[in-house]
């Protein structure tokens, strides 16, 4: 997608290379951005990416924590009170 961020001077008023049909408010492009920007995460999947980052993260928090698992002996005292 070249070109994309590039502003170029044109007057106002000269067809580009795509013309739209009807006019657009900036809600509705922003809502179609946003549609297709989360086709786009979806497509590519995004989704499988974020839960496996998640379910990563939660084993780190679930074995650096106390008293959490057989392996850690920390905090047994304080459990037993």
């Amino acid at each position: 997608m070249p070109g994309y961020g590039a502003s170029q001077p044109r007057t106002p008023g000269t067809p580009t290379g795509r013309v739209r049909s009807e006019l657009k408010t900036k809600q509705q492009i922003l809502k179609q951005r946003r549609r297709a920007q989360k086709m786009r995460f979806l497509q590519r999947g995004g989704l499988k990416q974020l839960s496996a980052r998640n379910r990563r993260r939660a084993q780190e928090l679930q074995q650096g924590a106390f008293g959490r698992g057989a392996p850690s002996k920390k905090g047994k005292m304080r459990k037993r009170m």
